[in-house]
């Protein structure tokens, strides 16, 4: 899950004071699995706050930088625009609404939801000067067509392991995404790591892809070695892997 913030407007001086300003909003989830079985998908949103905001919905294919009025996605999102008053919920729901998304695999979508807050008052702005932040949070989505035989649960059983140079060499088998949590390499759970993974954290494999990553070796390590890996499952939660070095 990503979260960003865009300064919407600022009065910004040396040795100035301003307020501190934090997201108020939560979305019920990491990650959005819209099963094609389904006739639509569900997000929950909360505004933990103690004022209204204004968010905004929208779903991008992978240009965190595009305009949402520019986007052309085979969703919508209903309700776009909406006020969330304080500590009320709301209900957004994604409809498919176009064609032409691979049958055998999962595609991937990124479900963005923006939080304005509202304009202070002029006496709270009055002896303070306000910084006044829009926060956008971006979480995956994943399409998951009607026809995959495989449970998503047996990706994390799909995936191979081996050395090429001081490169870690992971080939998915299955039709999901695999997003890791942490990987290293060991001889046995309780022992010495041999090799570290950098930036695993949040590495993603693409259905029937490959993912190179950098191996940091801390000695030696043969192919008796075993890779010891957790990745993100469906409810956002870790599930544990471990494999054999493919020769």
């Amino acid at each position: 899950m990503c979260r960003t913030f865009v300064i919407a407007s600022a009065l910004l001086a040396l040795l100035v004071a301003a307020t501190v300003a934090r997201a108020e909003v939560l979305i019920g989830g990491t990650r959005v699995i819209y099963d094609e079985k389904q006739r639509e998908g569900v997000i929950k949103i909360s505004n933990t706050g103690n004022m209204p905001v204004l968010l905004q919905a929208w779903i991008d294919n992978g240009d965190a930088n595009a305009r949402p009025d520019t986007i052309k996605v085979p969703f919508s999102v209903t309700p776009p625009v909406v006020r969330l008053d304080p500590k009320k919920n709301q209900t957004i729901r994604l409809f498919r609404t176009g064609n032409g998304l691979a049958a055998d695999r999962e595609t991937l979508f990124w479900f963005n939801l923006l939080e304005i807050p509202p304009k202070p008052t002029k006496s709270a702005a009055g002896e303070e000067n306000k910084v006044q932040l829009a926060f956008r949070t971006r979480i995956k989505m994943f399409y998951r067509p009607a026809g995959l035989t495989m449970p998503s649960e047996q990706a994390i059983k799909n995936l191979t392991f081996s050395l090429k140079g001081n490169q870690l060499v992971i080939k998915n088998a299955s039709p999901y995404h695999v997003t890791f949590r942490k990987l290293d390499l060991r001889t046995s759970k309780e022992g010495p790591v041999l090799a570290s993974v950098s930036n695993t954290h949040n590495k993603m494999v693409t259905p029937f892809g490959e993912l190179n990553l950098p191996v940091a070796a801390k000695g030696s390590i043969n192919h008796s070695a075993q890779v010891f890996y957790s990745i993100i499952n469906d409810q956002g939660g870790e599930s544990q892997g471990t494999q054999k070095l493919a020769n």
